[in-house]
Parts: C-alpha cells; sequence; structure tokens
C-alpha cells in the first residue's frame, strides 16, 4: 500500500490516469478518499463516490465482485460490515 496526497482540482484526471494504467491481465483496484469523497478505480471503471451514500459504495462493490475480486477484498463501505473469507 502506498499513500499519496492528491489536490482536490486534480482528483478526477488522477482517478482516470490510474484507471486506464491498470494491469490489463490482473482485477486491481485503487483508491483514494478525503472527508467527502472516495475514489474507487479498476481498468477502464471510476467510481466517485459520496461518501454518505451506501448504494453508491454498493455499486462499487457489485462490480469489483463481477470481475471476480473476493467480498472481503472490495468491503469499501463505511456503512457495512466487514465480510469474512
Amino acid at each position: 500500500m502506498h499513500n499519496v496526497e492528491i489536490l482536490e482540482n486534480q482528483a478526477e484526471e488522477i482517478a482516470e490516469d490510474l484507471s486506464s494504467s491498470l494491469d490489463s491481465q490482473h482485477n486491481w483496484y485503487a483508491d483514494f478518499k478525503d472527508n467527502r469523497t472516495h475514489f474507487i478505480i479498476f481498468r477502464n471503471k471510476v467510481f466517485k463516490i459520496d461518501r454518505t451514500r451506501k448504494e453508491q459504495y454498493d455499486k462499487a462493490t457489485e462490480y469489483g465482485v463481477s470481475l471476480g475480486i473476493p467480498k472481503y477484498q472490495v468491503d469499501f463501505s463505511p456503512h457495512v460490515k466487514v465480510w469474512k473469507r
């Protein structure tokens, strides 16, 4: 895991750049957030989530699972309990 700081006015552009740069051979994802917004980034798909909206997290989680990522690895939402293996 790496920690970085991103300027707010560059967040969407960086999320898109990351999305197009992720390895196409693996179902990797990246994410970053501030107090209001959480970017969850898959190859060619970016979710810009209002951190207060559980249903937006649900969509990102469902998408990750549809790629074959185990549920316990896509536990992004602070609104649900962590899934166990």
